[in-house]
């Protein structure tokens, strides 16, 4: 198969794939093309340390796939590739935006583009409206860094493959899982399949006493209903919550809350997402923001109301919000990205998660790349004796913090 990659500073030459990027992106929103253009436009790509480099793979004049990736300058790595959205955001299961099959295809060609340095620049024609094509040098990468990445995933196995045929040093490591809550078509039924008989008594007491009539009133905000009174809710009670947690909260920034501000006067009225809260006697006890794709309901944010902890809101919250998800006919509750014990404890089940570092055969990246490692050894070795020190009955097999994955054992699936 003869392949092509084109390399995309700007959004314009990328907007007639518009409608084929979504497709492609399989109802996953953290690589939309919403998603990762809102980012752009407020984050921002366009300062002399930070650039658009999104690649598009072709076969003749049709696209196969794109990698949604920008470029910065780090002072200790140098010019670093990342996925579109990373940092504050933090979207999960993010890759490249291609058909299934063609995944790892899509992932063989981008890592031959970024080891090569060569590609086809896409810009546009002045006054015309058709991108032209010219033969440049891609800017010279010293690390690609994939955070929020699934372990699974055949297009990034596919391109770590590639990566590691042409000596490039890879470095994998855990980190927290995402969970998922397989539903089945009745509420009954999810609470028979819970694990623990506990949990079961407790949604059921919960029920009864705050959700039946005349108790907790459940708000669903979405399509052309206002939601200005449930986004304020949402910010308050997430920012109360992580005061009280001695954090600033999410929302602390204003780049994260235009973006979202963003996002949701698209995504609410094209069902998109959803916002719900709680309210209990007048007052706003809960809250959560929610992205929504064909099959899956994602609990991307929350909020609760310290002043309510005995009526635990944030398990009310999430009892209605699963609960309603099974009633329309969702197949998934995903949780996203965080090992809190709760989870567990609502049937969900952990996918690995893992951070991507990889850096080209070259002295210097790879001198870097160890010395990062060694001091992450160190870091480490210190972390579990500290953590003996408070905890002498630490059991000895316990995967260690920072466990290093071996990229072999990853691709051939062994881990899994």
């Amino acid at each position: 198969m003869c392949l092509s990659v084109l390399l995309h500073d700007s959004w314009e030459t990328l907007e007639q794939w518009a409608d084929q990027w979504d497709r492609w992106a399989h109802g996953k929103p953290f690589r939309s093309w919403d998603w990762v253009t809102t980012w752009c436009s407020i984050y921002g790509v366009a300062e002399p340390s930070c650039r658009l480099h999104v690649l598009s793979v072709h076969q003749g004049d049709g696209a196969l796939g794109f990698a949604p990736l920008f470029m910065s300058w780090h002072p200790f790595w140098g010019w670093t590739i990342r996925f579109l959205g990373s940092g504050e955001i933090c979207g999960d299961d993010v890759g490249w935006v291609a058909p299934g099959e063609l995944q790892e295809t899509v992932g063989r060609a981008i890592a031959r583009a970024l080891h090569h340095g060569t590609a086809n620049a896409c810009s546009m024609v002045t006054g015309g409206t058709n991108g032209s094509r010219t033969s440049i040098r891609i800017p010279t990468c010293d690390q690609v860094d994939l955070d929020g990445v699934r372990l699974s995933d055949r297009g990034l196995q596919g391109f770590l493959q590639e990566l590691q045929g042409l000596g490039w040093a890879i470095d994998i490591r855990p980190i927290e899982h995402c969970w998922q809550i397989p539903l089945p078509k009745t509420w009954e039924e999810f609470l028979q399949n819970l694990p623990r008989s506990f949990m079961r008594k407790k949604i059921r007491k919960a029920q009864q006493r705050y959700l039946s009539p005349g108790g907790v009133h459940v708000h669903t905000v979405f399509g052309t209903i206002p939601w200005e009174e449930a986004w304020r809710h949402l910010i308050n009670l997430h920012q109360a919550r992580r005061l009280q947690l001695g954090d600033g909260g999410a929302f602390a920034s204003g780049r994260f809350l235009r973006f979202h501000q963003e996002i949701l006067s698209r995504w609410l009225p094209s069902g998109k997402a959803r916002l719900v809260w709680l309210e209990w006697q007048g007052q706003a006890i809960a809250a959560e923001y929610l992205l929504i794709s064909e099959e899956t309901v994602r609990a991307y944010q929350s909020g609760m109301n310290p002043q309510f902890g005995h009526m635990s809101p944030g398990f009310l919250a999430n009892l209605a919000v699963i609960q309603q998800a099974i009633t329309e006919g969702y197949r998934v509750f995903d949780f996203l990205r965080g090992d809190e014990p709760y989870k567990a404890d609502w049937g969900a089940r952990p996918l690995e998660m893992v951070r991507i570092r990889a850096v080209p055969p070259r002295a210097v990246p790879q001198m870097r790349l160890r010395l990062w490692q060694t001091a992450k050894a160190c870091v480490n070795v210190f972390r579990k004796r500290k953590h003996r020190e408070c905890c002498p009955r630490l059991i000895e097999h316990d995967a260690p913090s920072g466990e290093v994955l071996s990229p072999t054992a990853i691709m051939d699936g062994t881990t899994c």
